[in-house]
């Protein structure tokens, strides 16, 4: 089974105004470790086992793969906060990674699409915050 989990993510992080910007690490890794068994749950799939390892990445603020198991099937996804729009080419390197990129109120809006008009991506306000989501 081949799911989309990067993109089912980004749509609850969209769909429920999820501010990331307040997460510390601790409460960031255990909102991953949640919504990911949920969004597997939605999709009727059950899982016994979920690990969280966080990744070392230059590109990358933190940057998570999470691994969930179950008798059969092995589920994987990567999460990542890029640490700034010079590392956007890099978000699309791994299949089912979502990486979000928080902007400031002055970015540059046309280099920045620029760059992106290889990727999927979302830009949206969430809580004040411009959000960019690539997956």
């Amino acid at each position: 089974m081949n799911m989309k989990f990067a993109e089912l993510l980004k749509n609850q992080i969209i769909g429920n105004d999820i501010n990331l910007v307040s997460f510390d690490t601790n409460s960031l890794s255990e909102w991953l470790k949640s919504n990911f068994v949920s969004l597997l749950g939605n999709h009727n799939i059950s899982v016994n086992t979920i690990t969280l390892t966080k990744l070392d990445n230059n590109s990358y603020k933190s940057l998570f793969s999470l691994n969930a198991q179950n008798e059969k099937d092995s589920y994987v996804m990567e999460f990542g906060i890029l640490k700034s729009n010079e590392y956007i080419e890099q978000a699309n390197e791994i299949l089912n990674r979502l990486s979000v990129l928080f902007l400031e109120d002055n970015f540059s809006k046309l280099d920045l699409l620029n760059i992106l008009k290889k990727n999927r991506f979302n830009l949206s306000k969430i809580n004040n915050v411009n959000t960019l989501l690539i997956y």
